[in-house]
């Protein structure tokens, strides 16, 4: 969505329709050709009416603006900002379920049940719970034994040129 002024969001530059049509009782009807355009017909295809119960309308003058293609981009920008979303979140979660894996010695699935049923019971977000779980995981290996084993099969993380 564009940019918000005042609390309100603003409608990009965008190619809209803008109809016009006028009722004269006295000369008849009438449609600008947008405002055809805007109803999928071309001028005169169809014959535009007006109904009155006897009221004493004499002029009835007004504006059709056709806000199709701005909601198309505002949806089009709400779904991409969610894919955003959700691709960012989906990192820290993956994180958080392979330290479960790794702490715990649990599978994938067992580690986002476990992931899911905290989250629940906290009434957090999942993501909000893997951020913090991965916040408070030690920046320091917390199991010397893994560290080696894993070293063993790397490499030296420290080494001039790791993991050769």
């Amino acid at each position: 969505m564009a940019e918000a002024v005042d609390g309100q969001p603003v409608m990009a530059a965008l190619p809209t329709l803008v109809g016009q049509f006028a009722h004269d009782v006295t000369k008849g009807r009438w449609w600008s050709e947008t405002m055809y355009a805007i109803y999928g017909f071309r001028p005169g295809e169809v014959v535009p009416s007006v109904r009155t119960d006897g009221g004493a309308v004499v002029e009835l003058r007004g504006y059709l603006v056709d806000m199709t293609e701005a909601r198309r981009r505002d949806a089009e920008d709400e779904a991409a900002a969610a894919v955003r979303g959700a691709v960012r979140h989906r990192a820290v979660i993956e994180q958080a379920k392979g330290a479960l894996m790794f702490v715990y010695g649990v599978d994938e699935e067992t580690a986002i049940a476990i992931l899911k049923t905290v989250s629940q019971h906290k009434n957090v977000k999942l993501n909000q719970l893997a951020a913090e779980l991965m916040a408070a995981a030690p920046s320091t290996p917390a199991f010397p034994a893994a560290e080696r084993s894993l070293a063993g099969l790397l490499g030296d993380p420290h080494a001039a040129r790791p993991f050769e």
